[in-house]
């Protein structure tokens, strides 16, 4: 997965959407990659974003005090640009 998210680095794109749809739940290995992913894509002048997260996704997320970390939203919230 990061190696895949990785790649779109070079891509055009500004945004960095990783859509979690169906994912219910993260591990700590998880989340540490998620953390790296969004240190490397943010140092490379684009945006990382999460979109999609569960219930149990989001309680994991403000559990482990990341909510201030990582930009986490439903694709009904982002906007037409960041999907482009």
């Amino acid at each position: 997965v990061k190696t895949g998210i990785l790649k779109s680095i070079h891509q055009e794109s500004k945004y960095i959407i990783l859509d979690l749809t169906g994912i219910e739940f993260i591990d700590s290995a998880s989340f540490a990659m998620l953390l790296e992913l969004n240190n490397e894509i943010n140092n490379s002048g684009r945006n990382f974003h999460i979109a999609n997260t569960s219930i149990q996704v989001n309680e994991l997320i403000q559990l482990v005090q990341l909510e201030n970390v990582l930009k986490v939203f439903s694709f009904d919230t982002i906007k037409p640009d960041m999907a482009a």
